[in-house]
């Protein structure tokens, strides 16, 4: 029993402890969103988390748990983030590189200097971003929007594109 005043004893022994170290292992915990949290990239050495979900793109620092940053669509150069609905839900992935952070409103990435949050450039699709991907050398993003486009992020235009429609661009 867990006491209720300060002068009643604990009456919680050695397993409630051990218990409790076993379920509680984790490094960090991130505040929930007013929304939730519904997607999350890990910085390349794993010293900061990108959560979106509510409209935002959040930076969280893993050592402290303070959030470091905040940022709108707007900020980062591309429409209002979106909620998720039942169906689909904005990505956010970093690249293996850890030099930009791709993070997806409804039909635009925006790709965004992981540090600063400033964004570099934006793609845009012509239906609702479903998926994208890095490349291994982090040179190329594969865009999924009914169709599937592979943009060269070096030459800043597309290479391959399949079952899609004409592509928008980058700009």
């Amino acid at each position: 029993r867990r006491p209720g005043r300060t002068s009643d004893s604990d009456l919680r022994s050695f397993e409630w402890y051990y218990w409790g170290r076993l379920c509680h292992s984790d490094l960090l915990t991130v505040p929930a969103h007013e929304l939730g949290v519904t997607a999350l990239a890990l910085s390349r050495y794993g010293r900061t988390i990108y959560t979106n979900g509510d409209y935002y793109l959040r930076m969280w620092d893993v050592a402290t748990g303070r959030q470091r940053a905040i940022r709108t669509g707007p900020q980062l150069g591309v429409a209002p983030l979106p909620f998720h609905d039942g169906g689909w839900t904005p990505q956010v992935v970093m690249s293996p590189d850890g030099h930009t952070l791709a993070v997806v409103s409804e039909n635009e990435v925006a790709l965004v200097d992981p540090v600063t949050l400033k964004p570099r450039a934006r793609i845009a699709a012509n239906g609702r971003i479903l998926s994208l991907a890095f490349s291994a050398d982090s040179h190329r993003l594969v865009v999924t929007d009914g169709g599937v486009v592979v943009w060269d992020l070096v030459g800043q235009h597309p290479v391959h594109g399949a079952c899609g429609q004409r592509r928008r661009g980058l700009l």
